[in-house]
């Protein structure tokens, strides 16, 4: 609501900014109307610095440093504050838990929230274990990777972040720009990690040679029939496509790596940061009452749904 007196941390304020350098204006630091939380540091620290103790129909100009570490140069800003609003937390009462949410009970609201939380923070555990492995998997390739699978590496990986970035509307250097990224350390960045998934490919493929994991034909029947599951076609029509193009080793391939990574996460033993051992049914998320969907989040065979769409 609004209220009558000095910005404070946490306040929202209705804000005219405009940030110039050598008085041009700066794209993206420029707005009318610009409603702001103070001291969530999403301009710059002056911006949050001046706007504390400030009240509406102040006027604040000041310097400040552009909010890009690349770009070393100073900025000046004009900033007109219009409104000033303190967030007001509504009572938490078993009426307005039935208003603003499917449950009857504040307690039930938050035993749901409980468990929503739960399940978010044991997925992030399972997807940072997987990581964990992976860096362990690279780091125990000590050869010099070909240069042709990390060049090949990197363009799928841009290939499909571009694909993603389209998806939202933008172009990819539209991406880099709004990231911060300048074109020669996201390349860098780029060809490290093109060159750690490499190491951990080749690993894998060490495992199931070592371990004798194999992809079987029902691994290959149940993977192609996932592929036609998800994109709504049958799956004689899915295996026809992948034979025409030759991609069929290619499923069987990764199928197998998936299997040593499988194999690789069911004998890992994850420690705390004191080295103690930790019960992997911990990190277990527990099931979904609302997921109707049977199948992991990373559904296998998203691979070979990718290489279908290129067929």
């Amino acid at each position: 609501m609004d209220v009558d007196r000095a910005v404070q941390e946490g306040d929202t304020v209705t804000i005219d900014v405009a940030g110039t350098h050598d008085d041009e204006p700066q794209s993206g630091l420029t707005a009318d109307d610009y409603s702001y939380t103070v001291g969530a540091g999403a301009i710059t620290p002056e911006v949050d610095e001046q706007l504390a103790g400030a009240s509406a129909g102040d006027v604040l100009e000041f310097p400040a440093t552009h909010p890009d570490p690349d770009e070393n140069r100073e900025l000046q800003f004009r900033v007109t504050v219009k409104a000033v609003q303190e967030k007001v937390l509504p009572e938490l009462t078993d009426e307005w838990a039935a208003e603003a949410s499917e449950f009857e009970t504040v307690d039930a609201l938050r035993e749901s929230l409980a468990e929503r939380m739960l399940r978010v923070r044991r997925a992030q555990a399972q997807m940072a274990f997987r990581e964990k492995v992976g860096e362990a998997l690279a780091a125990l390739v000590t050869d010099e990777v070909p240069e042709a699978m990390v060049a090949n590496e990197m363009q799928e990986r841009l290939q499909d972040l571009s694909m993603r970035v389209q998806a939202q509307g933008m172009r990819l250097d539209q991406y880099l720009s709004m990231t911060g990224a300048d074109p020669e350390s996201f390349s860098a960045e780029l060809k490290e990690a093109a060159a750690s998934g490499v190491k951990v490919d080749l690993a894998l493929r060490a495992v199931a040679d070592s371990e004798g994991i194999t992809c079987t034909d029902d691994d290959l029947d149940e993977e192609l029939q996932g592929v036609a599951d998800r994109v709504g076609e049958d799956v004689e029509v899915v295996r026809e496509r992948f034979e025409r193009v030759g991609q069929l080793s290619a499923v069987r391939s990764d199928i197998k790596k998936r299997k040593a990574l499988e194999w690789l996460l069911d004998r890992a033993e994850v420690l705390d940061t004191d080295g103690v051992a930790i019960d992997r049914s911990e990190l277990e998320p527990p099931a979904d009452p609302t997921d109707t969907d049977d199948g992991d989040d990373e559904a296998p065979g998203s691979d070979a749904e990718e290489a279908q769409s290129d067929a």
